[in-house]
């Protein structure tokens, strides 16, 4: 996506799911980590190959299972996630192992993340902002890239409708329409081709409807 981002995209558990690589000046951002150790090597070897020896971060846009399952095959690396992420694992971590055991791609050791924030992480030279968007989960983050204008949105954004209760749909939308103040072209969910605001919107108008009990 843009000039220096790369989309890849699985479908081993029956829809897309995104795993997103940021070619930086001086780092590689990694953003989720998929279904296991087995994934990422493949990643890690594209990596090298595309853009040499340059330090990793992975992000983890949340705790849900499919996004993190990979982060072993990091452990050594900077590990980047919300304060409520690593208790979310910790809590959901090894029921979700055992459950979703059929889709596992490696040897999966839960990893957490190792640098925790509350609010955001900006890294300045590199054009990239991570910060705090509750909505699918309370502990969702977003990634900015302004130099390519990507969102990074992951599962706060999905199609053909977001999956949420009507519990946390105020907050929901809340999150949303500051996506929409973004000036960014491109949007990315966990789940989602690439797309627009018009998505945004779309779920917006679902969650709304949710709220409102139509």
């Amino acid at each position: 996506m843009g000039n220096r981002g790369t989309l890849f995209q699985f479908d081993d558990i029956e829809m897309i799911t995104n795993v997103y690589v940021i070619n930086g000046m001086n780092f590689v951002f990694v953003i989720d980590t998929y279904l296991g150790p087995s994934i990422m090597e493949k990643i890690d070897l594209y990596i090298k190959d595309q853009f040499g020896n340059k330090p990793i971060f992975v992000i983890n846009t949340h705790h849900d299972w499919d996004h993190i399952w990979g982060n072993c095959y990091f452990k050594s690396s900077l590990i980047i996630g919300h304060n409520l992420c690593v208790k979310n694992i910790k809590e959901t971590g090894l029921k979700a192992l055992e459950e979703f055991k059929k889709y596992i791609k490696g040897n999966v050791i839960l990893t957490y993340p190792n640098v925790t924030f509350e609010s955001k992480i900006k890294f300045e030279d590199e054009g990239i902002e991570i910060y705090h968007t509750p909505g699918h989960t309370n502990d969702s983050i977003s990634i900015i890239d302004y130099h390519d204008k990507v969102l990074f949105a992951g599962d706060n954004v999905e199609e053909p409708k977001p999956y949420l209760n009507k519990e946390n749909a105020e907050q929901y939308i809340k999150t949303l329409e500051e996506y929409l103040k973004l000036d960014v072209d491109i949007i990315i969910g966990g789940h989602t081709n690439v797309c627009n605001k018009s998505l945004i919107r779309k779920n917006i108008e679902y969650a709304q409807k949710l709220l409102n009990c139509e």
